[in-house]
């Protein structure tokens, strides 16, 4: 992926609403076996079609000659599934937008970025990992699973930040409050939901200012930083995300996107919850330390 600086300054007043897509819709009303899917009570289904993805263009265990990229089958296997774990909490997660309206615009989402880290990284351990020397390319500038070209910087601090209220690129006026820099390369590394959620936010980019070419290829800026070329490389990840999805149409049925979105929404907020008590709990026990380090200070003084 090249450089953000090369064309950030020039699209961050874009608006991020994206269109339906609905052409890439027609026909794909809900299969009978979805509407008559109960209600789901774990997000099992769609990390199983994900891990499939991985599984089947990066087999698990296999043959590499990165020595950091070595792994067993079995170290790969449950490597994937928190990956597809990671990837289902940001894209699903009410608060971040998708790529595509409809019901099924989340699935299609996460297509599309399967397609992207498929040629981008290839799902390694040294890339997700950020290990040796081949884990970074752009002559190092790019991170994690998706290969984000920060450099030593920040995802958005050269755009002048992100607007989290209102999920896109700052804009003048805009709420200091409601602005962060965005994540960097190794903080992408270290978390792989800040990952997903950096480079689901240059898709998105990418895809409303290429929205005037062909679907294949709207990822021009991803792959190159400008609309004007990238078409190829858009083309390889796009085709490889649209066959996936199209060809698992069976797969899907053990899933729907509004049920997952549920799932996640009760997982983000039970896991801020158990953050909160963690965090309330540290804070206590350093305050007890505290007073005990006081008087023993006081004991010492007399």
């Amino acid at each position: 992926m090249k450089p953000f600086v090369t064309w950030m300054l020039a699209i961050v007043v874009l608006s991020l609403t994206l269109p339906g897509f609905a052409d890439e819709d027609k026909g794909e009303a809900a299969p009978p076996a979805a509407k008559a899917t109960p209600t789901m009570t774990t997000t099992a289904p769609v990390v199983d079609w994900i891990v499939g993805f991985m599984s089947r263009h990066a087999p698990p265990g296999r043959t590499t000659y990165y020595v950091e990229a070595q792994e067993t089958k079995e170290e790969a296997e449950k490597r994937y599934r928190s990956i597809a774990e990671d990837l289902v909490e940001v894209v699903y997660d009410p608060k971040n937008k998708p790529l595509f309206g409809g019901s099924k615009g989340r699935s299609r989402t996460i297509s599309v970025m399967l397609g992207i880290m498929l040629y981008e990284s290839g799902f390694g351990r040294n890339v997700d990992y950020g290990v040796g020397k081949f884990a970074r390319g752009d002559n190092g500038r790019s991170w994690c699973l998706m290969q984000m070209n920060v450099g030593k910087g920040r995802a958005w601090k050269d755009a002048g930040g992100w607007n989290i209220k209102h999920d896109r690129p700052w804009r003048y006026g805009d709420k200091a409050e409601d602005i962060v820099v965005g994540a960097s390369g190794p903080e992408m590394v270290k978390d792989r939901r800040k990952c997903f959620t950096e480079g689901l936010r240059l898709i998105r980019i990418s895809f409303r200012s290429c929205r005037s070419y062909p679907l294949k290829e709207r990822l021009r800026v991803y792959a190159s930083g400008s609309c004007k070329y990238g078409a190829k490389g858009s083309r390889i990840r796009m085709s490889a995300a649209i066959k996936f999805f199209d060809n698992s149409r069976e797969e899907r049925k053990s899933f729907v996107d509004a049920e997952v979105i549920k799932l996640v929404g009760v997982q983000i907020e039970k896991k801020k919850k158990a953050e909160a008590i963690a965090a309330a709990k540290k804070a206590k026990e350093e305050a007890k330390d505290k007073r005990v380090a006081k008087k023993e200070d006081d004991k010492a003084e007399k």
